[in-house]
């Protein structure tokens, strides 16, 4: 079951390009160098952004990100 979080972005944010940083920060954001060599399985397990909304009436843009893995979970609950 995919998990789907809604962010409320700073007025003028590119939402396309943070929702990026944050779906992998999400779910990649703990990996380094030492998970180098297993970077390809990874792949499969990183969130990606399912929405972007440019022209909210408060003017502040929002993106969706949606993943299945366990980290993005937590944090979207702490939402």
């Amino acid at each position: 079951m995919p998990v789907v979080a809604t962010y409320r972005l700073p007025v003028g944010a590119d939402p396309h390009k943070l929702g990026e940083k944050i779906a992998v920060g999400q779910t990649a954001g703990s990996w380094n160098a030492a998970w180098e060599h297993r970077a390809g399985r990874f792949q499969d397990h990183l969130a990606h952004v399912v929405g972007a909304v440019t022209d909210h009436p408060d003017g502040h843009p929002r993106v969706r990100v949606s993943s299945r893995t366990p980290t993005s979970r937590a944090t979207s609950a702490a939402c």
